[in-house]
Parts: structure tokens; C-alpha cells; sequence
């Protein structure tokens, strides 16, 4: 296998960080204006990004934190219309979640953390429906009581193990709290949930 060495090139691998972080602004002042409604909320935003030393200071040293941050924003730019219902029509929902798809797809591969703002999408989709809910909670459910055991089990293979016992807390918190939601802002079945309650089990039983 041949390679070739074409240079250290400080002013190539620094430049995509630096559009990165100048489309970041752009995409936070989109997000902005779909959640308030107003420009001058989402200008504010805007000009507080641009005047930031930590998002000056991320586009500039060339690593993947301001890719993964600019990739996010994006795709929760798109995703915010799709589930307040501004954009309803066929070609708008179909091309707006594929794109969202593939804007945290970009996320993740640029850095791990990407995998959260996947995990917050699905959460918000789950909840718009009833059967949705049960299935969030059920989620929750089984990742607080793996997580929080592998958070509170000791590693044997380490001198001082770190035991997370805050995670727990968090873990628990937001379980009681999405299952309090469910109580108090109850919504109903609709026909092809029940449907599907129904028709799920009997597919899964066939042999």
C-alpha cells in the first residue's frame, strides 16, 4: 500500500469547523423561530451563538464537537415543524423525517453524543399517541433497571469504582415523571392502535 504525504495543512482542517460553526448559528436561529414564533427571539439566539467564546473556540480547533452540535440543531430544525404540525402535507412529512434521518445519522457518526438526540426524536414521536406512551414508559422502565445496576455494581477490575448513584436518581425521576404525564395528561386510543393491540400479539404468536 502506497501513501503520500501532501502537507500539514492547518487552514484545511480548520476551515469546515469554522462553516460548521457559522451554519450552527444559522440553524439555531430556524429552531428559534419554529418554537417562538418570533424573530427577534430567534435573532437574539443567533447573535448570542456568534458571540460566544465557546462555539468561537470550537469551530476553530478542528474537532468533531461543532459537527455533531451543527448536525443535531439541524435536524431538530427540521424535526420541530414535522411534530407541531406546521408541515402537513405528504411530500413535507415523508422528505422532512428522511431528512432528519440522515441529519442524525451525520450526528452519530461524527461523534457518539449523537445517539441521545436519536433517542430524544424517537421519545418525542412515541408520545404523541397513546400506545406510543406505554411503549416509552415500558422503555424507560427496562434502561433505568439496566443502566442503574451497571451504575451501582462495582467494577472488580478496578482499584476505586465509581458508583453512580445520581444516575439512579435521574433514571428514577424521569421514569416517575413520564409515567405521572401519562396519569394526569391522559390520550386516548385511536381505532388502529387498538388494532394493532390486538392483531400484534396474534402476528407475533403465529408460528
Amino acid at each position: 500500500l502506497m501513501t503520500g504525504d501532501i502537507g500539514n495543512n492547518q487552514f484545511a482542517y480548520r476551515l469546515p469547523g469554522v462553516l460548521g460553526g457559522a451554519l450552527l448559528s444559522l440553524f439555531l436561529y430556524l429552531l428559534a423561530r419554529f418554537l417562538f414564533r418570533r424573530r427577534s427571539v430567534a435573532v437574539i439566539v443567533s447573535v448570542f451563538v456568534l458571540a460566544g467564546g465557546m462555539f468561537f473556540a470550537n469551530s476553530r480547533i478542528a474537532m468533531n464537537d461543532i459537527y455533531v452540535a451543527m448536525f443535531i440543531v439541524a435536524a431538530f430544525a427540521v424535526f420541530v415543524p414535522l411534530w407541531l404540525g406546521r408541515w402537513r402535507r405528504s411530500w413535507q412529512v415523508v422528505g422532512g423525517m428522511l431528512l432528519v434521518g440522515v441529519l442524525l445519522g451525520l450526528a452519530l457518526a461524527s461523534k457518539w453524543v449523537g445517539l441521545y438526540a436519536l433517542g430524544a426524536v424517537a421519545l418525542l414521536i412515541l408520545l404523541r399517541s397513546s400506545l406510543g406512551r406505554f411503549v416509552a414508559l415500558v422503555l424507560m422502565i427496562l434502561m433505568t433497571g439496566l443502566l442503574g445496576y451497571l451504575a451501582i455494581t462495582p467494577n472488580p477490575a478496578v482499584v476505586n469504582p465509581q458508583i453512580n448513584y445520581p444516575f439512579v436518581g435521574l433514571m428514577l425521576l424521569l421514569t416517575t415523571l413520564l409515567a405521572a404525564a401519562m396519569v394526569l395528561r391522559p390520550v386516548r386510543f385511536t381505532m388502529d392502535e387498538l388494532r394493532l393491540l390486538v392483531a400484534g400479539p396474534l402476528v407475533l404468536g403465529l408460528p
